[in-house]
């Protein structure tokens, strides 16, 4: 049980961190500084990972 009830605390510490990380994303978006790239990087390589699943799943698009 020791190592059960500092789980919730935890967690939330990590939730809280992060949380700030995004709202100073966020905030620098807003004021058209850095960090904007990294998003778009982040964006685009998971619109590429989901196409590239979706057409392993479909066959290569083939018909």
């Amino acid at each position: 049980m020791g190592l059960v009830y500092p789980a919730t605390p935890v967690g939330m510490g990590i939730t809280a961190v992060r949380i700030i990380q995004q709202l100073i994303n966020q905030y620098a978006s807003l004021k058209g500084k850095e960090g904007q790239d990294e998003e778009k990087v982040d964006n685009l390589n998971t619109r590429t990972h989901v196409l590239v699943h979706e057409q392993e799943m479909t066959g290569g698009g083939r018909s």
